[in-house]
């Protein structure tokens, strides 16, 4: 997996509008109280190494919750 980490000053970035499992159009960009990061995980459901990894997303999403860190998968 490869991981980029941004280091320095804080930068903002426009929508980013997707479609959630539902259905609705959410903005995952947009502030929200108590967020201080998103993290995007790109992966493929039909690979096996990807669906084996989803468990370690899923220890580091509770993990970093407290922290204010906002993964979308």
């Amino acid at each position: 997996m490869l991981a980029i980490v941004m280091i320095g000053r804080p930068m903002s970035a426009g929508p980013l509008r997707v479609l959630d499992l539902d259905g609705r159009l959410v903005d995952s960009l947009a502030p929200a109280p108590g967020v201080r990061a998103t993290v995007f995980v790109f992966i493929t459901t039909d690979c096996p190494i990807a669906n084996r990894y989803a468990p370690e997303v899923q220890r580091l999403t509770a993990i970093f919750a407290s922290q204010g860190v906002r993964f979308w998968l």
